[in-house]
This record gives C-alpha cells, structure tokens and sequence, in this order.
C-alpha cells in the first residue's frame, strides 16, 4: 500500500479538489498540509475524520485511508504485528485440513528390502507416504521442521500436512523450531507470530507435543546436521528432506538411526521449551491466580469469565455431590474469586468479549470456563444473578469493552490471558478437556501485550456501549418471564 502521503495527494487529486480547500476545511495552515501530504507530518484523529468528511469518501476509500495512516502512525512492523495477532486469534478454531496427499494407508509402505539401507528419495508422494508409515509406527517421534515462511505469509508445501497428520496420531513428538531466523524478507516478530499459529494446532491434536526454540535458523546454520531442513526421527528409520518434500534421503540401519537420535536429543536437551500445560481444572485456577498478581491484565475471550462472580452458595448447589474431593474443589474456587476480588481492588483488569458469550451462557447456563463434567446448568434466576453481579463488579479497575466482531466462531471457550510478564491461552480440547497453554518467549508475551493494551474503535465498543448492550441483554431475559 501507498505511504499516507501519496495517498493523500491520490484521494485530493481523484476528488477534483485543491490542497487548500480541503486544509481551509480542516482548519489546517496549507503548507502543514502540504507536509501531510508530503510525509513529513502526520495528521490527528480529528484531521483525518475532516479530510474523509470533506472529500466524501466511500466506505472502502475510508478504510484504506485509515489503515494507511495506522501503519504511518505506529509504523509498518508494529502495525503488521498486530493484525498478525488478530488473524492468530480468529483462526485458532480452523485448524488446516490434510490435502489428500497423505492417504488412509500409506501408498509406499517400509518393506522388508528397504530396512538396513540409506538411499535417496524423491517426489512428494514417497516422502511423504514414507513418513506416514515412520509415524504411525512409532511412539516418539524427533521433528526438526520450521514453519518457515515467505514475504507473503506462505508455508512451505508440505508443512501443514505433515503437522496434521502427527495431531491426528497419538505419538510423543519432540519438535525443535527456530525463532528470529536469518535470510528471511519479513520482520523477525511477525515471523515468530507465524511460527505460533502454525504450530498451535499440533497443542490441540491427539499427541503429546514438545515443541523447543532454537534461536536461529537451523537450515543455514554450519555443520553436519545440515544435509536437509526437515528431518523425521524415530525409532524405526529417519527421514531428511528439502522443505518442499521433493527430495531427500531415507535412513533405515541401526547404526544412523542412533546417530540421528544422539544429535537430535543433545540438541534437544539444551534448548528452552516453548510452551507448557496444564490441563486440570485446578491447574487451570492456579494460572489463573498466578495472572491476577501482574498490575495490568487484558482477557481476550470468545466468552465471558463468569466463575469469579460465583458464591458458595452457587457452588455447592450446582457441582455434583459425587465429584472427588468436592469440597477441596468449591473451597479452592472461593480462594480464587476471594484473592480475584481483592486484585480487582488493587489492579486494572480489561475484559475483551462478545455479547454472543453472554447469551450463550444466558441460553445453556454453561460458564465456558468450568469444565462441564463438574456441575449442572444453572438455573435462569441464577444466570441472571451472575450477570447483574457481573455489571456490578465493572468499576475503576475491572472494565468491560465488547468485541465488534465475534472470534473464533467455533471455539466459544477460548479466551487469553495477556500481562507485561505472562501470556496464557485457555482452550478445550476436542475431547471436552480444558487446558492452559502457556508461552514462555517474552517477544511474543510483549507482541500480545502490546496487541491487548492498544485495541482500539476499530476492533471494540465503548464501556458506556457495552454496559448499555449487556445491561439490554439481562433485560431481554428477565421480560421473558
């Protein structure tokens, strides 16, 4: 896209008016408008509103003018960093689909002529299907792979495949990626932003999955564990190839195997893991506890955090009488609504949500962050209660902005957890089971903080707004009777 300047001078030109018109207009000196136009300064808020007013401009004009002058305000990386992050979040329920290229049964099996061998192999097909054959056979299995991507946000052919099929597959995978790599055209954050929604959806599948950072890029770094880029380790035989899975080598005697398990696992060993879980539903108050103690928090939710408006009475009269350890459990959750309503006191809490949660809750009496097996609906009077408890808990401290635009439209319990020191994402799995996913690299703990802290009109309502909405949708429940 033009710089704002260029822009400027297209819109004016195309509109058939003069500088001096649309400065007069704006109340603006012309040669201060001519250095707008030049790139040498930039408008306000107000400024831009006048010019957009002025010149008549369609909806589409409008926004292509105001994203340009959102890149020129806070620049090209930060601005592209940003919408990075938007997209992560609104694809974190779409995880990619296999192509077809891996098939139900491998096309090329291992046979018994290709075990005890090194020989190259080529085209996508047999690599891929080999590798197929290496994963469904094996209990670990050793990943070096980046999701390395192009100027254009492109992965490699290939890379989306073969992450879907290890999700699918019930395998311990170890997996070594690079974070700010070399030779590469597009800025280091939101390559590593990339990296993020293009390993996600393997924290969510069937395996258990280890992902580490080292910090270059390994295809360019020097010695001998660069043949290819990609390599597949198991117990069973070694893949390497290119990224495009054209060409590579199969490793299939004792002898490499080992040797390729040795390199990966010193390697392995000494790198810092990119994430970790916690997928119990105390883990899951614990992190939550632990969050509260940072000064400024933003929540990120496809659906409301409600459980901190609960009482006791509430909670022993929903969680079932035969759950384990039943009044460790309710005495645990009034700790974290007890130490969450002292923080709210003390700390700034920004809540980020769409309305849909709220009626979602309104119509199930499911609270999206408790896990579904530990308690029953609650009743209509009980859900309005919370509600009412909710807007009454809106204050200095905790703040309610409404989302414009749902996200994750298929993912109603996900929400993150962003402070200047923690980034958290709470999802469920697709086996009904919540977890914590926590992030550990402080670029991107300082990218979503960043993301949160400036979310503007663009993405978000107004609190007056969004306390009016609400407050409307309490209303709507209780004329129903």
């Amino acid at each position: 896209m033009s710089n704002l300047g260029d822009m400027l001078r297209d819109l004016i030109r195309m509109h058939n008016v003069s500088v001096n018109e649309v400065a007069s207009y704006c109340d603006v000196d012309t040669s201060n408008f001519y250095k707008f136009t030049k790139g040498k300064r930039i408008p306000s808020d107000k400024q831009l509103s006048n010019i957009i007013e002025y010149l008549g401009l369609s909806q589409e004009e409008s926004e292509k003018l105001v994203d340009c002058y959102k890149r020129a305000v806070v620049g090209e990386d930060v601005y592209d960093r940003r919408r990075e992050i938007y997209s992560f979040i609104n694809t974190l329920d779409n995880s990619p689909k296999i192509s077809g290229v891996f098939v139900g049964t491998s096309i090329l099996e291992i046979s018994e002529d290709m075990k005890n061998r090194v020989f190259p192999i080529y085209s996508q097909v047999n690599i891929k299907n080999i590798i197929y054959d290496l994963i469904r056979n094996s209990e670990v299995v050793r990943l070096i792979m980046f999701p390395t991507v192009h100027e254009q946000g492109d992965e490699y052919v290939g890379f989306t495949d073969l992450f879907n099929l290890m999700s699918e597959s019930s395998c311990e995978v170890r997996h070594i990626f690079s974070f700010e790599p070399h030779r590469i055209g597009v800025d280091a954050g939101i390559y590593n932003i990339r990296c993020i929604r293009s390993v996600f959806p393997m924290c969510l599948g069937k395996c258990n999955y280890h992902p580490r950072i080292f910090y270059n890029n390994f295809a360019y770094s020097n010695g001998d564990n660069c043949d290819f880029p990609v390599k597949v380790i198991t117990e069973n035989g070694v893949v390497t190839c290119d990224n495009g899975f054209s060409s590579g080598v199969f490793y299939s005697t004792d002898e490499m195997i080992r040797l390729w398990t040795r390199r990966f696992d010193n390697l392995y060993s000494n790198l810092e893991p990119f994430i970790s879980y916690d997928k119990d539903y105390e883990g899951l108050i614990n992190a939550a506890m632990q969050l509260g103690n940072d000064k400024d928090s933003y929540d990120f939710a496809a659906a409301p955090t409600l459980v901190a408006m609960l009482t006791r009475d509430v909670l022993e009269k929903y969680i079932y009488a035969e759950i384990p350890d039943r009044e460790r459990l309710i005495d645990k959750t009034m700790k974290y609504i007890e130490d969450g309503s002292g923080v709210i006191t003390s700390h700034r809490l920004m809540l980020y949500t769409h309305l849909d949660g709220f009626r979602h809750f309104m119509e199930t009496g499911r609270i999206e962050e408790a896990p579904t097996e530990l308690y029953r609906p609650l009743d209509m009077s009980d859900r309005i209660r919370t509600l009412r408890s909710y807007i009454r808990n809106l204050n200095q401290h905790m703040k309610l902005r409404l989302l414009r635009r749902p996200i994750c439209v298929n993912a109603s319990d996900m929400s993150i957890d962003s402070t200047y020191r923690q980034l958290r994402i709470f999802i469920k799995q697709e086996n009904g089971q919540h977890m914590i996913i926590s992030f550990n690299h402080v670029e991107i703990v300082n990218a979503f903080y960043d993301f949160m802290s400036t979310l503007d009109d663009e993405y978000v309502y107004s609190e007056e707004v969004s306390v009016k909405m609400l407050e409307e949708l309490i209303g709507e429940y209780e004329n129903r009777g």
